[in-house]
């Protein structure tokens, strides 16, 4: 096993480098055990830089991982899983972590395109946590989900079980409108002010 720091020395720059560049930037901790693949790899007439991926498959297993997977919204911490990758992507799927308050249950990231120029990162994941926190979560400045429903969460309490998603290309100048972000819950023991038509929800189950 290593650790995730040792990565850069296993991917070679030139390969899928979008998606090497956001791995290294965004999986920060934890550790790597039961690697095995295998990579081949063509220069046309010696030159590095017209470098090709041919075939990239394998798969390893990882504990204690913090990945940050939509900067700046708050990493999740902790995470164990397996992984599987193929020239067309890296399928990740993950069990346990947090982010703050909210425990994580199981997820799934996925890159495709890691033989393409660019890739396209889809991220899924269940959360059960405090209505407060989620809503906070939710509403981060970089998806703002909650403004976006026109709901008031003021004065929330409750609990939440929730799944959400976020599928993106990998950009370093990501824009919100080249985002797909949705969310549902299932909300308990729920107590939200004037949430709608100007009325008071308390102790309610709630779909949102």
């Amino acid at each position: 096993g290593m650790d995730v720091e040792a990565l850069p020395l296993y991917w070679p720059e030139g390969v899928s480098q979008n998606g090497r560049d956001w791995v290294l930037e965004n999986i920060t901790a934890g550790h790597v055990n039961n690697l095995m693949g295998e990579v081949a790899l063509f220069a046309p007439l010696g030159n590095w830089d017209e470098l090709v991926l041919e075939s990239l498959d394998g798969t390893f297993t990882f504990t204690g991982v913090d990945a940050h997977y939509l900067r700046p919204m708050p990493p999740v911490v902790g995470v164990d899983g397996t992984a599987t990758f193929s020239p067309q992507g890296l399928v990740i799927e993950m069990q346990g972590g947090a982010s703050g308050d909210i425990v994580l249950g199981s997820g799934t990231l996925d890159i495709t395109g890691l033989n393409a120029k660019d890739q396209v990162l889809a991220v899924e994941f269940t959360a059960n946590g405090p209505l407060p926190s989620v809503f906070s979560l939710l509403n981060h400045p970089r998806v703002a989900l909650i403004d976006k429903l026109g709901l008031n969460t003021e004065g929330a309490v409750g609990g939440v079980s929730a799944r959400a998603r976020f599928a993106f290309p990998l950009l370093a100048d990501l824009t919100f409108d080249e985002m797909d972000v949705s969310a549902q819950g299932d909300l308990t023991d729920t107590g939200l002010i004037k949430v709608l038509l100007g009325q008071d929800v308390t102790g309610a189950n709630v779909k949102l």
